[in-house]
């Protein structure tokens, strides 16, 4: 499948993207890519991929929850409304990859302050 997508197909934001490839991929591997293939917190960040996509205007990927952090710090007033979902989304994932599932105990994580930010950006649209 990939040499297939390397060699005979172009990348286009409308197809033959990432989320094309992955649901190709499925198939190869017996798999439509309609039903529901994850759950909890990996699921919900899987339909947010799927529905929004290329839309949200995060940059990058985040490795560790330290640089997910300090890109939220550095970037909250700016984010729009998918922006915070998706992070959210992650700390959840970086959450959810713990040893326990706890709260988390790093004193730096911006998850709560992300989540109020989301809620007020709500509000004043509404």
């Amino acid at each position: 499948m990939a040499v297939c997508y390397n060699t005979k197909l172009h990348y286009g934001v409308i197809s033959n993207n990432c989320q094309h490839f992955v649901k190709d991929c499925l198939g190869v591997i017996g798999k439509s890519g309609d039903e529901k293939q994850f759950e909890g917190k990996v699921g919900e960040l899987v339909d947010l991929l799927i529905k929004g996509g290329a839309q949200n205007t995060v940059p990058g990927d985040f490795a560790t929850h330290e640089e997910l952090n300090s890109h939220v710090m550095a970037n909250l007033e700016q984010m729009t409304e998918a922006d915070m979902e998706y992070c959210l989304c992650l700390y959840h994932l970086f959450h959810a990859f713990k040893e326990k599932e706890s709260e988390c105990s790093d004193r730096t994580c911006q998850e709560k302050n992300l989540e109020e930010a989301l809620e007020r950006k709500k509000a004043s649209i509404a």
